[in-house]
């Protein structure tokens, strides 16, 4: 279970996951609005839906993870700095997409700045820095690298007679 680090109650730390939650909402905001426009403008190929709805589905995804990194869960962070570079750079190819029309490669473009900057962020010395010092307590530290968890043994309850 992800546990909430008090690294992460850090101000400087707070300040930046607050910056990155404000980015990732623009980002899905943007990624809202150009679905809304290809639904309005229709007659467009499916590539342009598909463009647009894999942006809104991401950007959610993004919103969830900052937000709950932002509340220090460790495990929210990490899958947050892998989703952001992911998404930042799976805009180059929709760029470079021949067929799509210019104003969704601009809003593609748009998006992709708004997660380099979450990229920069969430990859800083400052923020990843709190995570990874922060000090892990049961729930982290008794999963070690490389092992599996053990699977739990049920419990018999027997009930006691009595004479």
């Amino acid at each position: 279970m992800d546990t909430a680090l008090d690294a992460a109650d850090q101000p400087r730390t707070q300040a930046a996951l607050a910056g990155v939650q404000l980015l990732a909402a623009g980002y899905l905001g943007l990624s809202v609005v150009a679905l809304l426009g290809a639904l309005a403008l229709r007659g467009h190929a499916p590539m342009v839906y598909a463009a647009a709805g894999g942006r809104v589905l991401s950007g959610v995804v993004v919103v969830i993870l900052s937000q709950r990194a932002a509340h220090g869960i460790r495990r929210a962070f990490q899958r947050l700095r892998i989703v952001s570079a992911i998404v930042t750079v799976t805009v180059v190819p929709v760029l470079v997409m021949p067929g799509l029309p210019g104003w969704l490669k601009l809003e593609h473009a748009a998006c992709g700045l708004l997660m380099l900057t979450v990229v920069r962020i969430v990859n800083g010395r400052r923020s990843g820095s709190a995570f990874a010092t922060a000090v892990p307590d049961r729930a982290d530290s008794a999963r070690q690298p490389g092992r599996h968890r053990q699977p739990r043994q049920l419990r018999v309850h027997h009930e006691s007679r009595r004479p």
